[in-house]
């Protein structure tokens, strides 16, 4: 992803603590691109298992969707019913949609979508753009779920396939995965920057985030920025917790116009 980053410098309070946004001076950074079929990263199952119902979290991400036309997942951590995930997608001719999923079981799910002109693509291909979903821990409903794009507040879902029922957890055994889900619903594009924060952010502070590196946030749990790769093939965690990906399978890295394989 091309991004050139003038300055953006100021402090904000995340949990009592102070944070100074340091800009991301990146033009042509590694991302990896996933082409719908079986491309996929994976992560630990006990590493993302603090994303549960009533524990505020937030996740934040880079991307620029290709050819997912059905329910591709950007990241998630479910395999139907139980589980959530983040579902960017939308065919060629129309707008995109971004789709979230928390669900307990087959009666108990909440799924609200944001239908999204401004992702709406170009050839089939969009421009980048930031997705973040807040959740402020209470229980599933709009009012407790915000997405932003581009760091604008969408304000609420414009649709809703599911029941919110009792979901009180969504806890599972499950690998993260970023690119797929348990359920194979593949993404198409590619992704880049992508932070877990274990709190929900505000406004200003998706903001901030959606251009400058979170590390050093004391509420950061995760960050990967697909800059370099370990010979192993290993994604690492920037944020210091050692949540590092132990698969690649099949996904390319993308350095500027230039793509090959991970290594």
């Amino acid at each position: 992803m091309k991004l050139i980053i003038i300055s953006l410098l100021f402090f904000t309070a995340i949990n009592s603590f102070s944070v100074l946004y340091t800009p991301i001076y990146k033009e042509y950074g590694g991302a990896p691109f996933f082409d719908a079929t079986n491309d996929q990263i994976l992560f630990k199952d006990a590493d993302f298992d603090w994303i549960e119902y009533g524990q505020p979290f937030t996740i934040m991400f880079w991307c620029r969707i290709g050819n997912t036309t059905g329910n591709g997942t950007a990241i998630g951590k479910r395999t139907w019913p139980l589980g959530w995930d983040i579902q960017p997608s939308g065919a060629a001719t129309t707008n995109h949609r971004i789709k979230m999923i928390f669900a307990k079981d087959g009666s108990n799910y909440y799924q609200p979508i944001w239908e999204l002109a401004v992702l709406e693509p170009i050839a089939g291909v969009s421009d980048w753009h930031n997705i973040a979903v807040v959740y402020n821990g209470g229980n599933f409903t709009t009012r407790n779920i915000s997405l932003y794009v581009d760091s604008i507040d969408q304000k609420g879902e414009t649709g809703n396939d599911g029941n919110a029922g009792t979901v009180n957890t969504i806890i599972n055994n499950y690998d993260m995965k970023i690119g797929n889900n348990g359920d194979n619903e593949w993404f198409g594009g590619e992704i880049d920057n992508v932070a877990f924060f274990d709190c929900a952010l505000s406004t200003q502070q998706v903001s901030g985030f959606m251009y400058s590196s979170p590390v050093g946030c004391p509420n950061l749990k995760a960050y990967y920025n697909f800059d370099s790769y370990s010979q192993t093939g290993r994604v690492s965690d920037l944020s210091g917790n050692n949540k590092h990906s132990y698969s690649t399978a099949g996904t390319t890295e993308v350095k500027g116009f230039r793509r090959g394989k991970i290594k």
